[in-house]
């Protein structure tokens, strides 16, 4: 949208002023060349031109030097694109020695500052020109390009976020999606949402803002009625900046009507931003939601996976950290951001034309300095980000508004948008927006689904680019991955990101992704049960901290199974690599299964599982730390090792709150295995004399680098006797087994027996 002179002066947007020669600056006729005022001007006192103080403070030696050059006539500065014939060798200042190296690539056209005359020889150049520094148009936004194009790179002005132009450009984006964008008409699943013809079902309670000025908001009970909607995403913060939310005495009153002033500001504003886009419906889970009715709290947290797939945008208060900042935060307007850093100057493409955009002209040396925050610095940093509950809201919504602390972001599955700039921001530079991540996993699950490696093609990858296997299988798929794999890594992500976030109520731990796993249940056909996938039980369960100077904090009110990673929080590392050939790996009881597919098994249920098992005691509960066990040189060799590559057994295992693990000798199975276990709380003393249980969750061969025997090793998930629940055992870390080929056969345990030992944990 373009800004009419009086539109300019309404939304305060002055611009600085230029001096005559600089006023007919024009980017489309850069070809010829733009020559400015001399250098003898450029440095003269009370020089206010805002591209003249510009050139002077980029290049202040070198202009000075021209300056005081001593030449029969002042020598020239001209703006222009370059190609290879320009010699770029004089620039005196020190950042430009920056720029060169950035772009050494002459035979490109691209926008430079240029001289006619040369300093070092002290003479004028007779053909050519040389270049004192290049240039770049920008956005603001970090999307730049050495070759001005007025149409893609022009910067919109930042207005306030209420204002009736931020309003349009929202409105612009919502329908251009609508309109153009097959693929955000699409949920996770893969259902499509017709957002104008076959409306989807509303939620089970919206609130209805009203489309007539004289419209009072009130909480409308749906009854299955189709309709579009919008839904918000934002930060509670502390229940005392809810003054308002549905509860079981007041949800007649707010059917009838909803006292705006009441709610918190965020809720107000997001009422507005619904009315204005002529959206009739909105849902908010403080006010959709009874707040104290259990029974409703888990029906509709279970459905929020569709609520937030079929609604036809999701509103994100990204930049407020509780629901009383509201939407429409104070911004910095264009002056302050031209004020606030330098290497930039804003100027108008096209200066004659009053309706124009504008155009920031950069040094190229300093293109990684962006002038307006950038859309990942934004999502990275913001307390939204942090919030439990927005990991699948973000994953779930088609289309996002982003009110950011400088600007509008719109998020969808073909790209991000700034308000600021007339283009979708680069793929490069979005490295948290959603569509990248999702990108990377459709990527994977492709691959691997289409791949066809045969068996010299595996031996000269892994011969050849062993160094990177992880990257190597990622981007080949060999034919093992299968669509699974991009499945578990897809969830290793989700759950590594959830479980560093805050939840206002720890009891919400499980609530608060169920939507999204109830979601990748529907394209998956797998079976989720209280934080892992059934089908996958030995890798789900296979979970340690990752960060050795943040540990794991206990989450009691989250009212998850030891077993799970949502009884604790902080960083997590989860299993990569699991033979797949190992049909000695754990596997949920028949039982089981159809209790949970049928929705009748509980979080609270045991989980029984078929596996393969040792017992164990702990060597010496004192010492806490690396033992001869760990020294020695346990190397894996199986079908995912190349030639030549050299994968510890312990490689990536914890190094806290380890201790040594012997077989009970007593027990023919387990005579002769040892290990380690690294135990998930420090206080494991208390487990010393105690036997332990250790449930073989994949076996991979291993040779010994010193001894150069074989043997076998284990992952294995370590539980003990639970006091609670007689016959059922509790989690108490991860570890690691070891035993030589002889003892394993003897053992019973080769990899291709099925176990049939039922354990049940807790």
């Amino acid at each position: 949208m373009a800004f009419s002179s009086s539109k300019r002066q309404l939304y305060g947007i002055q611009d600085r002023p230029l001096c005559r020669v600089c006023s007919e600056f024009n980017f489309d006729t850069l070809q010829g060349g733009f020559a400015l005022p001399l250098p003898q001007d450029l440095i003269s006192p009370g020089r206010d031109c805002r591209l003249c103080r510009f050139i002077i403070s980029e290049w202040p030696r070198t202009i000075h030097a021209l300056a005081e050059a001593h030449s029969a006539h002042p020598p020239r500065l001209i703006l222009a694109l370059m190609t290879g014939e320009a010699d770029e060798s004089h620039s005196q200042d020190v950042h430009e020695k920056r720029s060169r190296v950035l772009s050494d690539t002459q035979q490109i056209p691209a926008l430079a500052l240029m001289t006619d005359f040369d300093l070092r020889e002290n003479k004028f150049k007779e053909n050519g020109h040389i270049v004192l520094g290049k240039l770049a148009a920008s956005d603001g936004n970090g999307t730049s390009t050495t070759v001005p194009n007025v149409k893609d790179m022009t910067h919109r002005p930042i207005l306030a976020a209420d204002s009736a132009i931020s309003f349009e450009r929202a409105k612009d984006w919502l329908n251009t999606c609508i309109s153009e964008h097959n693929q955000c008409r699409k949920t996770i699943a893969g259902t499509e949402v017709n957002d104008t013809a076959s409306r989807p079902l509303l939620p089970r309670r919206v609130i209805s803002v009203g489309l007539e000025d004289t419209d009072a908001p009130r909480l409308l009970v749906s009854h299955e009625k189709a309709g579009i909607y919008i839904a918000l995403s934002y930060c509670w913060g502390d229940a005392s900046e809810n003054p308002l939310v549905t509860t079981r005495s007041n949800i007649e009153d707010m059917q009838r009507s909803i006292p705006l002033p009441s709610l918190p500001k965020t809720i107000q504003d997001a009422i507005k931003v619904t009315w204005r886009l002529g959206v009739e419906y909105l849902w908010v889970d403080s006010i959709c939601i009874v707040q104290d009715d259990s029974e409703d709290f888990q029906r509709e947290s279970a459905n929020m996976g569709k609520i937030y797939q079929q609604a036809l945008l999701t509103i994100a208060a990204t930049s407020a950290r509780s629901s009383s900042e509201g939407l429409f935060q104070e911004r910095h307007t264009d002056l302050e951001i031209q004020s606030k850093q330098s290497h930039f100057v804003r100027l108008p493409s096209r200066p004659r034309d009053k309706t124009c955009n504008d155009i920031f002209l950069q040094t190229q040396g300093y293109l990684d300095h962006h002038i307006l925050r950038p859309f990942d610095a934004e999502l990275s940093n913001c307390e939204w980000s942090k919030r439990g509950w927005v990991v699948q809201e973000r994953l779930l919504s088609r289309r996002i508004l982003h009110y950011a602390s400088e600007q509008l972001f719109w998020e969808c599955q073909e790209g991000v948008f700034a308000e600021s700039s007339e283009r979708a921001l680069p793929e490069s530079s979005l490295v948290h927006s959603k569509r990248s991540m999702f990108n990377r996993i459709v990527r994977e699950t492709t691959l691997a689904a289409q791949a066809t490696v045969s068996n010299h093609q595996l031996q000269t990858l892994r011969a050849t680019a062993y160094l990177a296997l992880d990257k190597i299988y990622d981007a080949v798929g060999i034919a093992r991955w299968s669509v699974e794999e991009a499945r578990h890594r897809f969830w290793e992500r989700v759950v590594q990101t959830y479980n560093v976030c805050d939840l206002t109520y720890e009891r919400d731990k499980l609530s608060a992704i169920l939507g999204l796993a109830r979601e990748i249940e529907v394209f998956t056909r797998q079976t989720y049960f209280g934080g892992i996938w059934l089908e996958d039980v030995a890798r789900g369960l296979y979970w340690y901290g990752s960060d050795g100077n943040e540990r794991l904090k206990k989450v009691e009110a989250a009212g998850a199974p030891t077993w799970s990673w949502a009884s604790w929080k902080g960083p997590l590392r989860m299993a990569t690599y699991l033979a797949e050939y190992d049909t000695g790996r754990p596997r949920v009881t028949e039982d089981m299964l159809g209790r949970v597919q049928g929705n009748i098994s509980q979080v609270c249920d045991p989980l029984k599982l078929y596996a393969h098992f040792w017992k164990a005691e702990i060597l010496d509960p004192s010492l806490p730390q690396r033992s001869s066990t760990r020294d020695q040189q346990w190397i894996v060799e199986d079908w995912w090792t190349p030639p030549g590559f050299i994968e510890d057994l312990y490689s990536g295992f914890p190094d806290w709150n380890c201790c040594e693990l012997r077989g009970d000798a007593s027990d023919t199975r387990s005579s002769g295995v040892y290990g380690l276990v690294s135990f998930d709380s420090p206080d494991f003393h208390h487990y010393a004399g105690k036997r332990l249980i250790c449930v073989v969750l994949n076996t991979v061969r291993i040779k010994n680098l010193q001894s150069r025997d074989s043997g076998y090793g284990y992952y294995q998930l370590v539980v003990g006797e639970s006091a609670n629940f007689p016959g059922a055992y509790e989690r108490i870390g991860v570890g690691i087994g070891v035993s030589v080929a002889s003892d394993h056969i003897a053992h019973g345990w080769l990899g291709r027996k099925a176990p049939d030992t039922i354990i049940a944990l807790v």
